[in-house]
């Protein structure tokens, strides 16, 4: 590896990757300029689910195996993060060098971890086939939003701090592309998802043919509560119902977004049909999830995402009618 082989990929790469519009390309962009510039014949670049509501990947030098167990198990938690800190050797800024004799102490299930060198070992100084490079990726705020991952460096010697200078511009490339990403999928009042990402997010697991759970909320009176007492009222009644929100999907995996004004939506994947769901929500949300009502719906073949949508919002109605006559004023406006 040599400065002007890395200086000359990291520019033709990020003039790439700037370019392209879809952002699991842009990973497999920034995996692949890794290895151009002669660092490792191997990389991941991994965006967690919990900063971005769905997991992405992109890589460079693995095979269709590798490539599959990591798109469907691998992801590295906050607390696998400490202890990458706490066994790793640190060579600067958020990279660290995992080596074979720490790696089960970083990653218990070591055994099946596919991200690995496959070449022969050629003894101390040289890289192991179970070591491993690992560079978290962060906001600029401190938010954790994945990590890249190598192996096998092209001259087949353990990493130094030089080898952290060389990979820094492609971490802070790659950090970069998925703050602002994130920026652009996340509602600035709430935090939660938007509109755009919800129709986004509904379109992607209805092409995944597997069934999940559309939630529809609707706030309560928050017209009343911004003509009474003003609008900045009005947001902080929007911030306790996402908080809520946030709070009763925890426990499903939910994916919480602000879709517009004082509707929301909330998805996870289920295998019961609507019934059963709404039994269950109004079991463990009702009591908790107060001034809203939310109508429920279940994912169909041939859905679109105005179809589900629309569904959703039906029953969000009949439940608002259902709780207002109940409390004796079925027609009151919100």
């Amino acid at each position: 590896m040599d400065n002007e082989t890395v200086l000359r990929t990291f520019f033709e790469s990020s003039q790439a990757v700037v370019r392209e519009t879809d952002l699991e390309r842009k990973l497999q962009l920034i995996a692949r300029a890794v290895v151009d510039a002669g660092l490792f014949r191997r990389a991941a670049v991994q965006l967690y689910a919990w900063t971005y509501g769905q997991k992405m990947f992109g890589s460079a030098g693995l095979s269709a195996e590798e490539e599959e167990w990591l798109r469907t198990h691998d992801e590295i938690d906050p607390e696998t993060y400490q202890r990458v800190v706490r066994y790793g050797v640190h060579l600067g800024g958020p990279v660290y060098f995992l080596p074979h004799t720490v790696i089960e102490n970083v990653l218990p299930d070591a055994d099946e971890y596919l991200l690995r060198g496959e070449s022969t070992w050629r003894g101390e100084g040289y890289w192991h086939p179970e070591d491993m490079l690992y560079c978290q990726l962060r906001s600029s705020d401190g938010v954790e939003m994945g990590n890249i991952t190598a192996d096998e460096p092209f001259d087949g010697r353990l990493p130094e701090a030089y080898t952290a200078t060389l990979l820094g511009p492609f971490v802070s490339l790659a950090s970069a592309v998925l703050e602002l990403e994130l920026a652009r999928r996340r509602d600035t009042l709430t935090g939660c998802f938007n509109g755009t990402c919800c129709r986004d997010e509904i379109a992607r697991r209805l092409g995944s043919g597997r069934p999940f759970a559309l939630v529809f909320v609707d706030m309560d009176n928050l017209k009343r509560i911004n003509d009474h007492d003003g609008h900045a009222a009005g947001d902080r009644e929007i911030l306790r119902v996402a908080g809520l929100l946030r709070q009763v999907a925890a426990p499903l995996d939910a994916w919480v977004s602000r879709l517009h004004g004082d509707e929301f939506v909330v998805m996870f994947w289920t295998d019961r049909g609507e019934e059963a769901v709404r039994d269950r929500l109004d079991r463990e949300w009702r009591p908790i999830l107060t001034g809203a009502s939310y109508g429920v719906t279940v994912s169909r073949y041939g859905d679109d995402v105005e179809e589900i949508l629309r569904r959703a919002e039906l029953s969000m109605y009949e439940d608002k009618v259902r709780r207002r006559t109940a409390a004796g004023c079925p027609y009151e406006t919100t």
